[in-house]
């Protein structure tokens, strides 16, 4: 009989807004929630997965662009987490090992509040108040109670719609509290309005390259793993 000791893999908890980001980071973690862009529903989950034993959390989704430093398709990995309440540190052992395994990543200050940035003067405003790289609804959730229990925790994100990119009033309602796409929400939005058309085709194209920039993060992180 071998002496060999099992040594328990890590639980990781992953936390995003929409359903479909859940589906990309399922590939690498069994622990994965979706807020639905509501931060109420976001940290009854992270507790839940807290509950069940997690031994971390990520925050890992698209973003709204806060620089020009990171354009959209940008992997940004924070450093740290500003909130209206203060700055969190995120783990640094992993942030060094993600920095190293996704290639063309940056690190900088990752954003958080509980309404979308949807103008060009909000994320101006936001940029100079915070001097982040990106903005989402959860980070600022999932660092929080990292902090409150003692977690170690990382935010992973790609920057969709960047610093001069209005949100179109069909993208700011898109989001269920599920997280999944209100269609239904969307389609009354443009009857109401069809001059934003244009602008949705836009932001749901830089969506997409900032979904295909996650799904070839997930593919490393699930080679590579979320810790070093």
């Amino acid at each position: 009989m071998s002496d060999a000791v099992a040594v328990a893999e890590p639980q990781i908890g992953v936390i995003t807004g929409l359903a479909a980001e859940g589906a990309i980071a399922r590939s690498f973690s069994r622990h994965v929630v979706s807020g639905g862009g509501r931060a109420d529903h976001t940290e009854a989950w992270i507790k839940h997965l807290i509950r069940g034993g997690v031994t971390g959390l990520v925050s890992f989704g698209i973003a709204g662009g806060l620089s020009a430093e990171a354009p959209c398709g940008t992997i940004v990995i924070a450093s740290d987490v500003w909130s209206r309440d203060g700055v969190i540190q995120a783990h640094h052992p992993w942030v060094e090992h993600l920095s190293t395994i996704l290639a063309g990543s940056k690190v900088g200050r990752i954003v958080g509040q509980d309404k979308i940035a949807a103008t060009t003067e909000d994320k101006q405003a936001l940029a100079m108040a915070s001097h982040g790289l990106a903005i989402d609804m959860e980070s600022h959730v999932v660092a929080r109670l990292a902090a409150m229990y003692g977690l170690p925790f990382a935010v992973i994100r790609a920057i969709s719609d960047g610093p001069t990119r209005s949100l179109p009033h069909a993208a700011q309602v898109g989001m269920s509290p599920s997280g999944s796409v209100d269609f239904g929400a969307v389609f009354r939005s443009i009857a109401l309005k069809p001059t934003q058309l244009p602008g949705l085709i836009t932001v749901a194209r830089e969506a997409r390259k900032a979904t295909q920039a996650l799904v070839v993060a997930a593919d490393r992180l699930r080679v590579h793993g979320l810790m070093a």
